[in-house]
């Protein structure tokens, strides 16, 4: 009688964590594809050593994911001195909420395709050379960190921002 009770809490312990496994290890195909392009625009920096074809994209240090989806929901790439401009294939994370790239020395203007990430809410750029306007759609972000840059325009109070992100 034990014995069949404590294979029934083994299956149903089984039955319930095989999934939050499964998930938590995932790693989007398409995503993983654009981190790819992501080094390679950054010149294959030694600080993205981690980036390797054979371990999932979500295990990497820099990288945060969606544990339902495996979507990349977080990229973080802190220091690197790689000078070169925000790397093109950054468009393609879709699912991506947060940007982190400062000390990274990169340089030329802000990419307008950082405004069209329907997801992305928080943004830093600090500590590059980045230089022109700030796209006027990447204003509504409501703290993006560009300081250290030398850049030109104008952001909206946090008052206005909320007051324009709810429509009133």
């Amino acid at each position: 009688m034990a014995s069949t009770k404590y294979q029934y809490f083994s299956f149903l312990f089984l039955l319930l964590t095989v999934p939050i496994l499964a998930s938590a290890t995932t790693c989007d195909k398409a995503d993983k594809s654009a981190l790819f392009a992501i080094k390679s625009e950054l010149n294959n920096p030694p600080g993205l050593s981690s980036w390797s074809s054979n371990t999932l994209c979500c295990t990497w240090n820099e990288i945060h994911c969606d544990s339902t989806t495996g979507r990349v929901t977080a990229l973080t790439i802190f220091g690197l001195n790689v000078s070169v401009p925000i790397p093109p294939s950054i468009a393609k994370l879709t699912a991506l909420q947060t940007l982190n790239l400062p000390y990274d020395q990169l340089y030329g203007p802000i990419p307008p395709f950082l405004s069209l990430l329907p997801e992305l809410t928080f943004l830093r750029l600090d500590g590059n050379m980045l230089t022109g306007s700030i796209p006027p759609t990447l204003t509504l972000l409501l703290d993006p960190l560009l300081v250290g840059n030398r850049l030109t325009g104008h952001f909206l109070p946090p008052l206005q921002k909320q007051i324009l992100l709810l429509g009133i």
